[in-house]
């Protein structure tokens, strides 16, 4: 049973994945006359989005950019590999 739900959870997360990479390249094929037939209100929602996106992707590089810094430092800690 452990494995079904294992599996359903998969299918799940895969299927959200879908959404998300679609939703995604449909904010970037989005051009000035899609914006155009837009409502207000899905106006906002989508600045809503792209806001929080970004926020998340700086979130992301802030990150990575740290984790750089720890393995810089580590590695000057050890010196020079040894030939």
């Amino acid at each position: 049973m452990h494995l079904i739900h294992r599996t359903d959870s998969c299918l799940v997360n895969a299927a959200h994945r879908g959404r998300r990479k679609q939703q995604e390249e449909s904010m970037f094929k989005m051009i000035k006359d899609d914006l155009a037939k837009k409502t207000d209100a899905q106006l906002a929602a989508l600045f809503q989005q792209a806001s929080l996106g970004l926020s998340a992707a700086q979130s992301h590089v802030a990150s990575a950019q740290s984790h750089l810094a720890m393995i810089r430092a580590e590695i000057a800690i050890r010196g020079p590999s040894p030939r």
